[in-house]
């Protein structure tokens, strides 16, 4: 039995990084054409209170990356080992409930736009004190200044995760502010941030293929049926938060999906190749 839940985790595992990579892939593919974020990148010089070019700080946010001392308040140290984001570089690190970043871009009033980024909860603490920053943390999105989208809490330490939200913009320009959320005591690290317009805006549903799902409503997976070649099936729920759903042959795996309503679309690495259409999940 120890063999069999060996084998299971190393292959839950494996599914994680391919899916991690192929959402990093295409993400990176929109990020390099159309991104509308500056220095989504958060490229920069590390160093304590240092806000990324082109975005404004709340707080004293401070530029890390994986290599040398953590750039904090003086005397902290890393709780571990801290992992090269999968966009490379600098990140932002972000603490507490008071600091945050933002940045206002020119946007087209009633267009859809996808916003996504990877984010990581890190460990820090000082030494010969019992005062430690590590609680499970998670990113909350505010769009004009209204709470839009809060990420998964990420309680594993040093691992990065990645989150996108979809929003309709309502004016000529849209302030978009990241701040952390979760426990009082967080230190959060974001990257690879990247805003462009949402795949399906401008997309001509006649030319693309309709998926038919079944059974619907579902419990825990479902099967696909199609007319044409996707690389990925993402389910959006009424939030705006994409879920990159896992398929093997026609199966697809609903596990990673609350009870809700979610429209659900093919892709390929250059946007939609199916229309949408309407899954219901059920508990």
């Amino acid at each position: 039995m120890d063999g069999i839940a060996t084998f299971d985790g190393m292959r839950a595992s494996l599914h994680l990084t391919l899916w991690s990579l192929l959402f990093n892939g295409v993400v990176q593919a929109q990020c390099e054409q159309n991104n509308l974020l500056s220095n989504g990148a958060f490229n920069g010089t590390e160093g304590e209170g240092v806000t990324a070019t082109g975005w404004t700080g709340a707080g004293t946010p401070d530029l890390n990356d994986e290599n040398g001392p953590l750039n904090t308040t003086s005397g902290y140290l890393w709780q571990g080992t801290p992992q090269a984001s999968p966009n490379g570089g600098t990140w932002q690190n972000i603490c507490c409930a008071e600091e945050g970043v933002q940045q206002t871009v020119t946007t087209i009033p009633g267009q859809a736009y996808t916003l996504c980024f990877s984010y990581q909860s890190q460990g820090i603490y000082y030494p010969g004190e019992t005062f430690v920053y590590s609680d499970p943390a998670c990113i909350s999105v505010l769009i004009d200044g209204t709470p839009w989208y809060a990420t998964p809490l990420d309680s594993s330490l040093f691992t990065w995760e990645q989150a996108c939200t979809d929003f309709t913009a309502t004016g000529t320009s849209t302030t978009i502010t990241l701040e952390t959320c979760g426990g009082p005591q967080v230190y959060v690290a974001i990257d690879g941030m990247c805003l462009y317009t949402s795949f399906n805006v401008g997309i001509d549903e006649a030319a693309l293929f309709t998926p038919t799902l079944f059974p619907n409503p579902a419990t825990g997976d479902c099967r696909i049926t199609h007319a044409g070649p996707f690389d990925h099936l993402v389910a959006t729920d009424a939030t705006g938060r994409i879920t990159f759903l896992q398929v093997n042959g026609d199966r697809v795996d609903l596990s990673g999906l609350a009870t809700g309503i979610y429209t659900v679309q093919c892709w390929s690495a250059k946007g939609p190749v199916s229309s949408t259409t309407r899954l219901v999940v059920v508990g």
